[in-house]
């Protein structure tokens, strides 16, 4: 008596992709039949530090070689070991267990950036859900910021050292929209001429002297015109006292 064939039935898992697209991937429902090799090639495909965890002890499932790289360590070795292992002991291990329970529970993907001496790191941790609801693994992205984030500082500290200059300065520095609305004075304009911020919204043009105004409003449209464009005038201005 022959036995029947079994039919090959299709489970379907999804993963949330809302963070994923940040990266350039859209993910659909994926077949039950070579997942766990469609979700290889996927973390690979991924240029940055992946590995897909167990939900329930944080083991690692799969490991891209960029994280096995990073922590020169072998792929294989990293199969089996926990997640949270490899990361600092304290607080950030302490953290990144946080965010991962509440992907887990939530069944969200989450964000977190931490740092790690002086690295800033980019984590997200992404579920993957099957078709009863069930969180079966969570995949954690790493990306390291820390370029972005010492540029972000550098501009900070750039702009601080601007204001400071601007502050003390004695000269007139405005800042204004295209239209030559004034948005910000600098100090040394009330110190001196004696117009208080409440200039602000009001035409730059209306400091100038009557006798200049038709070169200042010139040069006004030129430079709204010429984005980049770095002119200087000498025009005399009214004096409010």
């Amino acid at each position: 008596m022959m036995a029947k064939e079994k039919k090959n039935t299709e489970v379907k898992y999804k993963l949330d992709d809302t963070d994923i697209k940040k990266f350039g991937i859209s993910l659909n429902l994926v077949k039950d039949t070579n997942f766990i090799t469609f979700l290889n090639q996927f973390i690979n495909s991924i240029p940055l530090l992946v590995v897909v965890i167990h939900p329930k002890d944080y083991s690692i499932v799969l490991a891209n070689k960029h994280i096995a790289n990073s922590l020169n360590i072998s792929v294989g070795k990293l199969i089996g070991k926990n997640f949270l292992d490899f990361l600092p002991p304290g607080e950030i291990r302490q953290r990144r267990k946080t965010y991962a329970d509440k992907t887990i529970q939530d069944k969200k993907s989450i964000n977190l950036i931490d740092k790690r001496g002086n690295k800033y790191f980019d984590s997200k941790t992404i579920p993957v859900i099957d078709s009863e609801g069930n969180v079966i693994y969570a995949i954690a992205i790493m990306q390291d910021v820390t370029k972005k984030k010492d540029a972000q500082k550098s501009l900070a500290d750039k702009e601080q050292l601007f204001s400071s200059m601007i502050q003390i300065s004695q000269d007139f520095t405005y800042i204004t929209t295209k239209k030559g609305k004034i948005i910000y004075q600098s100090p040394s304009v009330n110190k001196i001429l004696g117009y208080t911020e409440k200039r602000i919204g009001k035409s730059i043009l209306e400091h100038v002297h009557p006798d200049d105004f038709s070169f200042a409003k010139d040069f006004v449209e030129e430079v709204v015109s010429k984005p980049g464009i770095s002119k200087k005038i000498v025009v005399r201005v009214k004096d409010k006292k």
